[in-house]
């Protein structure tokens, strides 16, 4: 399996590299050693293997040191022919750091000679397009709809994006996803089969905290995930000017957009901005508040179709959601009927959500719902689905290597 991170946060590369191992799969996930990490890593069903990228180190430290000069003072909009300059420095430097990561991960993956390479979005795909050179078999998790990730991407990118995602999504054996919606956006775009549907759903946990650790007794409206742009984070801090008295917002995590957090929410006392825990405790402490938020932007055809982990971890922590009006969210919130859905450009509208479902009789009645379908968004069902698949090509790989090694040895397969 090869991802592009350096697999601390990854819970679905996480939770796929272990149930395939727990299978009887030999498993090794390859991905990108950071500072926080070590080279190699041994889990309980599968082994880490981290190489280091010098090239995006280097990138990294820049781009934290010049995130750190600006934050002291506001900038000013460049001229157009400064901003284009920017553009074109930053689109080659892509393709340098596309160029060192390959060349890295394609060596690693020759050692390793798997008979599967699970390659997780289109950052990786290269290097199994390569693998597929040599007889191996390959499947393309994508986690995003990649050409269509980052607001702001220049049309011309977008179409290379495209173009490049269209040639090599060919060389996958199978073409996996998160949800339904991106599915069918794949096959349209692409002219492939409608791709195998393996949401993000975690384990179902085998008990749930009882009790709140809370000193005052207050509606906990909880947050918990990556603090990013375009996923809505400020206006839930603005819609805390309109909440009741009892209800307070708790945000979970670190990100970029975490000192604007921290700056906005200075003051108010019904706003907490908090640490994230280890993976392992997502759920648990999760299931200590009372109504889980996803306040993502449409800003991209990504993100209208996002179908994000914590909608699903805040199910199996046994929480009604409220969340943005986008397909996916609004599927499950409103089909179930496990909470409400809110226009994520307007605080008001944000508060009056959290204000209604967090009222006791409806919070219960959203918690009972909630019960009910705990076990249709959970990984006992979706993991089947990734068995099978790869079962099915390891099965094809193997013995393909095998009528190959008798071939060469004279003798027929």
């Amino acid at each position: 399996m090869i991802v592009a991170n350096d697999m601390v946060r990854d819970s679905r590369v996480d939770r796929h590299a272990d149930t395939l191992g727990m299978n009887g799969h030999d498993v090794t996930v390859l991905c990108v050693r950071t500072s926080r990490t070590t080279p190699e890593e041994r889990k309980a069903h599968y082994l880490i293997v981290r190489r280091r990228d010098p090239l995006r180190e280097l990138f990294e430290r820049r781009m934290c040191a010049k995130a750190v000069s600006r934050a002291g003072r506001s900038s000013a909009n460049g001229s157009g022919r400064a901003s284009s300059f920017r553009n074109v420095v930053r689109t080659l430097s892509q393709i340098s750091l596309a160029a060192t990561f390959d060349t890295m991960m394609v060596r690693s993956a020759r050692r390793l000679n798997a008979d599967v390479y699970v390659c997780n979005d289109l950052y990786t795909l290269r290097v199994g397009t390569f693998m597929k050179l040599f007889g191996r078999r390959v499947i393309y998790d994508s986690h995003e709809l990649y050409p269509d990730l980052v607001t702001g991407t220049p049309p011309y990118l977008r179409r290379l994006i495209r173009h490049v995602e269209s040639l090599l999504i060919r060389s996958a054996d199978i073409v996996t996803t998160v949800n339904d919606f991106i599915a069918l956006e794949l096959s349209s775009r692409y002219g492939i089969p409608h791709p195998t549907v393996i949401m993000n759903c975690p384990r179902t946990p085998a008990s749930l905290p009882t009790t709140r650790h809370r000193a005052e007794r207050r509606k906990v409206v909880l947050y918990s995930g990556t603090f990013w742009q375009e996923r809505g984070l400020e206006n839930v801090v603005l819609a805390c000017g309109y909440l009741r008295k009892d209800v307070q917002v708790v945000f979970r995590g670190e990100g970029a957009i975490e000192a604007k957090l921290r700056e906005m929410s200075r003051g108010l006392e019904n706003c907490v901005i908090e640490k994230p825990v280890p993976m392992a405790e997502v759920i648990p402490k999760a299931a200590e508040a009372d109504v889980g938020i996803i306040p993502y932007l449409p800003t991209t055809l990504n993100n209208v179709y996002a179908s994000p982990n914590k909608l699903f971890e805040y199910l199996q922590a046994g929480l009604p959601i409220i969340g943005s009006d986008l397909p996916f969210i609004r599927k499950v919130i409103v089909e179930h009927d496990v909470g409400s859905v809110f226009d994520p450009f307007d605080p008001k509208d944000i508060a009056r959500a959290m204000n209604l479902v967090t009222q006791d009789e409806i919070l219960e009645s959203k918690r009972a719902n909630v019960k009910k379908i705990r076990s249709r968004f959970s990984w006992e069902i979706e993991s089947k689905k990734l068995l099978d698949a790869v079962s099915g090509l390891s099965y094809r790989s193997t013995v393909a290597r095998r009528a190959s090694v008798l071939s060469d040895l004279g003798r027929p397969a």
